[in-house]
This record gives structure tokens, sequence and C-alpha cells, in this order.
């Protein structure tokens, strides 16, 4: 959440940022009075779409209707229509600049949808690449017969790629799995977008995690101007926990789309988690000068990245100036923090007090388990009977919840213990709220003596969390305890 200036300030990026066109294909008019042509209304502006995908200054946006190209930001809106001249297609097409809402660019075409768009896109963009497949196989693909169509054009894989998708969205996914790879194993598929697409669809059915981030990495060098493409490839390098790498994704997606209202934020915390507090500061201190709730929240964000550093005094001063600017801001969870960051810093009687402040905005809120908070607070902070206590004597509104945690506190023997699946939950868990799952499998590796990756798990802290797990009051003296073996 910040401009794309910001994202220059750390480090050079991997590209050099050309000035980009967001342009958005909406559905054309179907004026023949044959609603079996109707298939060409959506048909031809995917394949101008797509022969500008991969143009280094060109961004194609999908977009039924006019709504929703502003949605996506568009600065250019590409519509037409199509009718019949002397027994033949005839199509005209106009680009409209979005926001001065003119036209600047015109094209008038005869033939056969395949050709007419292939020539179209030339007029609009000289580099434009040539659709890949056959009249006839367009044709199929156009009326959503993808079988059909790559039994006629059989390296047509745009016609794999939405006939697998199709059976995805169906709740076949063994099928469409088979096809996937069915489509893969043939080496002259067109085009090199379309079979790098492939490869992320099918490894996504796979549940490979390295084969998806390979086909991200592959698809963002074939088109690195695409900011969802960027975006993807950035989310996969942060949720492998490849920070350094994330943080490049991000300063390429905000050079790509500087409106974009998460990529600063994500910015600053893969900065943070790759160990570049200075870098991070910078981020959310430019993000910070914007309006609206940036101020609080870009202090919130830089708490938790002095957080997870381990840097507790910073982190307290950044959370409780963010509660200072917006009380109201998360509920007033930045006390939360605030007081969970000076009790690691070795204070717990003023974090009491500042948990205290806390208590008062819940029970304001009429919080139905405000016991059961206050008891978890006891717990982690090493007051088990008092926590014991508080939980045996709550109010009847709690008592569900409270023996509940009772149980839990009573028979830490039946923690989660299974490597395999905690594994499996750390990745696809995300970073920034991924602790109690991190210190969970960090355990499992230690028992099963692999401390070696355990000790990597804990090198950062996690972030303070108000979930409802009765084991989350866990999370903080098992990782402390971790730090300490390790």
């Amino acid at each position: 959440m910040l401009l794309a200036a910001l994202a220059l300030s750390g480090s050079c990026s991997r590209w050099a940022a050309p000035a980009l066109t967001r342009e958005a294909f909406l559905t054309f008019d179907n004026l023949t009075g044959d609603a079996a042509l109707d298939w060409i209304a959506q048909a031809a502006p995917r394949m101008l779409a797509h022969d500008l995908t991969g143009l280094p200054k060109t961004v194609p946006l999908d977009a039924a209707a006019v709504r929703d190209a502003y949605l996506e930001r568009a600065t250019r809106l590409v519509h037409g229509y199509f009718e019949m001249r002397s027994g033949k297609l005839h199509f005209e097409i106009e680009v409209e600049d979005a926001g001065a809402h003119r036209m600047i660019q015109t094209a008038s075409e005869n033939g056969d949808p395949l050709e007419a768009m292939n020539r179209a896109a030339k007029l609009l963009d000289p580099g434009a690449r040539a659709f890949p497949a056959s009249a006839a196989a367009v044709s199929q693909w156009g009326q959503g017969q993808y079988e059909s169509a790559v039994a006629l054009d059989p390296n047509f894989a745009l016609a794999w790629l939405d006939w697998i998708q199709q059976l995805a969205g169906s709740g076949d996914a063994p099928r469409a799995k088979e096809i996937a790879e069915q489509a893969l194993a043939r080496p002259a598929l067109q085009s090199p977008i379309d079979r790098a697409r492939l490869e992320l669809v099918a490894a996504t059915l796979r549940q490979d995690s390295a084969a998806r981030l390979a086909a991200s990495r592959k698809l963002a060098e074939l088109i690195p101007a695409d900011p969802a493409v960027l975006g993807a490839l950035a989310e996969l390098e942060m949720n492998a926990r490849r920070f350094t790498e994330a943080a490049h994704d991000y300063q390429d997606l905000l050079l790509a789309d500087p409106g974009n209202p998460n990529a600063g934020n994500l910015l600053g915390y893969a900065q943070a988690f790759a160990g570049d507090l200075d870098g991070a500061r910078k981020t959310f201190d430019a993000y910070g000068r914007q309006s609206g709730q940036a101020a609080v929240n870009a202090l919130d964000s830089m708490g938790e990245a002095y957080f997870v550093n381990g840097k507790f005094d910073q982190a307290e001063r950044a959370f409780l100036d963010a509660y200072g600017k917006d009380p109201a801001f998360l509920q007033g969870a930045t006390l939360w923090k605030a007081a969970h960051a000076r009790w690691l810093a070795g204070d717990l009687a003023r974090a009491d007090k500042i948990m205290e402040q806390y208590w008062q905005l819940r029970a304001k809120a009429r919080d139905p388990v405000l016991a059961w908070r206050r008891a978890n607070w006891l717990y982690e902070t090493g007051r088990r009977d008092q926590a014991a206590q508080l939980l045996m004597h709550a109010p009847p509104e709690t008592a569900e919840v409270a023996q509940r945690q009772l149980q839990v506190w009573s028979n830490l023997a039946s923690m989660p213990s299974d490597l395999a699946a905690l594994e499996r939950s750390y990745q696809e868990s995300t970073p920034v709220r991924d602790g109690l799952v991190r210190t969970l499998y960090a355990q499992a590796l230690v028992r099963a003596g692999r401390k070696a990756e355990a000790k990597s798990l804990v090198k950062l802290w996690p972030v303070p969390e108000e979930t409802d797990s009765p084991l989350q009051a866990l999370m903080y003296p098992k990782f402390i305890e971790l730090r300490k073996q390790l």
C-alpha cells in the first residue's frame, strides 16, 4: 500500500519500468441478429487480448463490462461490434481513453474472427502476436467446446487450459490433472506463455509448491509487466519464505502497478522478514505519509516488523503510537501487541498495565470471552495457576470456552505432533500469521532430531495474534523454550 517511487529507494529493480497501458477488452456487441454467432462477442476480445499479451507496454485486462474495467483501473477501453456486410462478418473496434472519455484509435476489419482479430491486433500494436490456433479450432474454443478444439488443433494450448479450468471448476480435479499432463506431453504447444500457464495449473493441481514457483517465475519472465502475474509470483515467494526474492518481486509489482493497495505493505513485511529493517522502515514511512488510515497502519506494520526481529522496545513504541493515533484501529489490538512487546522486553509489570487498558476496551465492547482472554494472558506469561482459577470461575457465557481451554492445558501431551501434517500446515500458512503452526512444527522437528531445521524456524519471533484457538496461549512459552534449546 504505497506508491511505486518508494520501491526504488531500497534497491534497484530487476527490470526497467515502461509507461504501461492497462487495456480492458470489453465484450463486443453482436448486431448480426444471428444468435449462433453470440460466441464471437466474447471470443473476439479474448483473441485481441491474447495477441497483445506479453508486449512490454500493454497489460491486457479481461472485463465483461465497463464497470469491471474501472475496478481494474483500466487506462484504455477496447470495445466494438460486429455485423454482416455483403455476406461477410464486419468488425468495428474502438479504443477509448478511460480518463478523458474520447476515442484515440479505431480499426475496421472484415472476415472470419481469427483473421480479423489478428489484423486488428497488429493495428493496435505492431508487435502483436498471431492467435495460436486454426480457424476451425477457434470456433469450437469460442463456443466452449474445448475437447473438440484440441482434437482439431492439438497444439492449441489455450483450449487445453480452458478445458482443464472447466473440469477443475466443476469439481473433477483428477480428470483436470490428467488432461493437464496430456497437454504438457505435447512438445509443440503454442504459445510459450500459454504453456507456462499450463505448467502453473498442472503444478497447482498436483499441489507441487516448487513447480508452482518455477512456473510462476517463467510466466513472469514472459509477461514482466503483468501485475497479476507479478503479484502471484511475489505471494508464492513470500509463502516459500524466500523473503529477499519476494521483496524484489513486490518492487517490480509496484513499478507495474503503482496503485496496488497491498503490494507496498507486503513489500515492507518481506524486507523485515529478510532482516532488512532499514528498508522496511523506509517503506512503511513512505506509506505512512499517504492519506486515510495509512499513518496508523504503517505504524502497526512497522511495529510487527520490529517485533519479528526481536526489537521489542521499538515494537512497543510503534504499537503505542498507532494506538495514540487511532484507539479504534483493529479494535485496540495495538495495545495487545504492545503489551506482548513490553513483556518480551523483560517488563511484565509494565506489560500488565498496558494490557489493563486493553481489557477496559474489551469490556466496553462487551466482549463475551473477556475472561478467557485474560486467562490466556496470565497463562502465556507464566501465571498458570491464576489462569486456571480465572477460568474455573468464569461467567456463564464463557463456561464452554473455559472448560475446553482447561482441558487443553491439563493434557498438553495431546498437542498436535504429526510432523508431516504440521509441515503441510506450515507450508500453507502465511509468514505474517504463522506463529502457532511454526512453533508446533519446530517442536516436532526437534523431537525428530532435525534441530538445524527447527532452529531456522525460531529465528523470527511470531507476531502476537488474537485467535480463538485453545492452543494460542501455548505459543510463546513453547517458542521461548525452543529458542533456549536451540
